[in-house]
C-alpha cells in the first residue's frame, strides 16, 4: 500500500543525498592536488641527488635523472586512466582486483612496504638532524657569551646533554610531533603542511644556489665532472634517481578526492608536478656537487654547524621531513586496511579499530628504523631498487 515518509525525515535524505553528491565529486582543486603530489616527490630523496651525480658524472647523472623522470611521468599518467575508470575509491589493490584477482594483494603489499621504507627515511633523517640543530644553537649561544673564543674551542666545549644523543629518546619526540597529522583521514587535509614543506625546499635551494656563487666568484668551485670512473656505485645512484621521482602510492587518492579527475586534468597536475621536481632536482644536484668535495650520502653532513644559515636550512629540512612522513603514512594505511580486510572479512564490522590500529603499527615500525644506525642512502637504494 506504501507509507509516505514525514517531511523531516525526507528533508534528512534530501540533505543526506546533497553531502553524498558533494562527496563524490571531489573537493581538491588544482593547487591542492599539486602541492601534495609535489611533496610526496621531493622528500628525504632531494640530499643524496648531489651524491648521486657524484657517481655518474653530470652528463649520464643528469640523462638518468630525465629518464626517470620521464618513465615516473608515463606510470602516472597510465594510472590515472586507470583510476578514472574504476572511480573515486580507487586504490592500487582495488584496481589490481579487476585485472589480476588472484594476486591483488600482493599490489598492497607492495605499496605497504614501499611506503613504510620510505616513511622510516624520513623519520630517520628527522632523528639524525636534531642533535645537529640543537648543538648548532648551542655553539651560538656560546659564541654570545665568550665572543674571544675561535668556533674551534666552542665546537670542542659544547657538548650536548646526555638524554639527546639517544636516538630512541629522538624518535619518540619526533612521532608526538607527527602522530596526529600521520592519522588524518583525507589527503586534502595535508595540503598546507606540504605547502610548508615545500617552502623550506624553496629555501634550501636558494642556499646551494648562493653557495656555488659565492664559491665560483672566489674560484674556490670544484670541478663538476662531465663523466666519472664507473663504478658499482653507479647502480646504488640509479635507484636513487628511481626513488626520486616515486609519488605514484599517493597518485589514486589525491585523484579520488580531485574536483575533476579526468586523466587529462590529472596529466596537467602530474606533468607539472614532475617538471618542477625535475628542475629542483637539477639545479640542487648539480650546484650542491660543484659547492662540496667528496660527498658521501646526506649533503646536510657538508654543512657547517655553527653558521645561522645552515641552521636555519637544517631546521626547515626538518620541516620538509615531517611534512612528507603523514604523505606516506596515507597510503600504508590503505593499503593495510585492504590487507587486513582481505586476511579476515570480519574486520570490515570494526572500521576504527582496523584504522587506529593501522596507524599505530606504522608509527611504531617507522619509530623502530629511526632509531637504528642505519645510514639514509642504504634505506633510499633498498627501496628504490625493490619496492619503488
Amino acid at each position: 500500500r506504501g507509507v509516505v515518509p514525514s517531511p523531516v525525515r525526507a528533508d534528512a535524505v534530501v540533505e543526506k543525498g546533497a553531502d553524498e553528491v558533494e562527496e563524490a565529486k571531489g573537493t581538491a582543486g588544482f593547487f591542492s592536488c599539486t602541492i601534495n603530489l609535489l611533496k610526496s616527490v621531493i622528500g628525504a630523496g632531494i640530499l643524496v641527488i648531489p651524491f648521486a651525480l657524484s657517481q655518474l658524472g653530470w652528463v649520464p647523472g643528469v640523462l638518468t635523472l630525465i629518464l626517470a623522470a620521464g618513465l615516473a611521468s608515463l606510470g602516472l599518467y597510465l594510472l590515472t586512466i586507470v583510476g578514472h575508470k574504476y572511480g573515486r575509491t580507487a586504490t592500487f589493490g582495488a584496481v589490481a582486483e579487476r585485472i589480476f584477482p588472484k594476486i591483488a594483494i600482493w599490489f598492497d603489499v607492495f605499496v605497504l612496504v614501499k611506503c613504510l621504507g620510505v616513511g622510516s627515511a624520513y623519520l630517520w633523517e628527522i632523528v639524525s638532524l636534531i642533535p645537529d640543530v640543537m648543538k648548532g644553537f648551542m655553539i651560538r649561544s656560546y659564541m654570545s657569551r665568550n665572543p674571544s673564543d675561535t668556533i674551534e674551542k666552542a665546537l670542542e666545549v659544547v657538548e650536548l646533554p646526555n638524554w639527546i644523543t639517544y636516538r630512541v629518546v629522538r624518535a619518540i619526540m619526533a612521532l608526538i610531533v607527527l602522530a596526529p597529522i600521520a592519522s588524518m583521514r583525507k589527503m586534502d587535509s595535508l595540503k598546507y603542511t606540504s605547502f610548508i614543506g615545500m617552502f623550506s625546499v624553496l629555501y634550501l635551494l636558494v642556499l646551494c644556489i648562493f653557495d656555488f656563487i659565492s664559491l665560483a666568484v672566489k674560484k674556490e668551485s670544484y670541478p663538476i665532472k662531465a663523466f666519472v670512473p664507473f663504478s658499482m656505485t653507479a647502480f646504488q645512484a640509479f635507484s636513487i634517481f628511481v626513488f626520486a621521482f616515486n609519488c605514484h602510492q599517493n597518485i589514486f587518492p589525491i585523484q579520488n578526492e580531485a574536483r575533476n579527475n579526468s586523466p587529462r586534468w590529472m596529466s596537467i597536475v602530474t606533468s607539472t608536478t614532475m617538471s618542477i621536481s625535475l628542475g629542483i632536482y637539477l639545479v640542487f644536484g648539480l650546484l650542491s656537487y660543484g659547492a662540496h668535495e667528496k660527498i658521501d650520502g646526506s649533503i646536510l653532513k657538508k654543512y657547517p654547524l655553527e653558521k645561522v644559515q645552515y641552521i636555519a636550512a637544517r631546521l626547515l629540512y626538518i620541516f620538509v621531513l615531517g611534512c612528507s612522513y603523514p604523505l606516506q603514512s596515507f597510503p600504508s594505511r590503505m593499503s593495510m586496511e585492504r590487507i587486513i580486510h582481505k586476511i579476515s572479512v570480519k574486520t570490515k564490522d570494526y572500521p576504527r579499530v582496523v584504522y587506529f590500529g593501522s596507524t599505530l603499527f606504522i608509527i611504531l615500525f617507522t619509530g623502530a628504523v629511526a632509531s637504528s644506525t642505519i645510514g639514509l642512502k642504504d634505506i633510499l637504494g633498498v627501496i628504490g631498487a625493490t619496492a619503488g
